[in-house]
């Protein structure tokens, strides 16, 4: 979660190198549990504008079709403002937890 409000606000510190490499091994573990894919490291652009960072292995070993769905696929989650919602939906979430832990359900 905390990777998405950084790339939703990062635009905003120009003190800050335009990538960041974060050493998070939780998130990269979860990864490999999740997808069986070791990610060597998680990169942030803090650009104001949209990216998209496909690792070389992929971009050379996929397809031109794999290619255009992958990038196509990610591009999907940028205009339908997935990040935005995914953030409002696990905060309403989480203030919905708190609410039955105050009220001792």
């Amino acid at each position: 979660m905390w990777v998405q409000i950084k790339l939703l606000f990062g635009s905003l510190g120009k003190d800050r190198p335009p990538i960041t490499i974060v050493e998070n091994p939780q998130i990269q573990q979860l990864i490999k549990d999740k997808t069986r894919i070791d990610v060597e490291s998680i990169k942030i652009s803090e650009s104001d504008r949209p990216q998209l960072f496909l690792s070389r292995e992929l971009y050379n070993s996929f397809t031109p079709d794999e290619v255009e769905y992958v990038v196509l696929h990610e591009a999907g989650h940028y205009a339908l403002a997935h990040s935005v919602k995914e953030l409002l939906y696990d905060n309403r979430i989480k203030m919905a937890e708190e609410e039955k832990v105050r009220r001792g359900q």
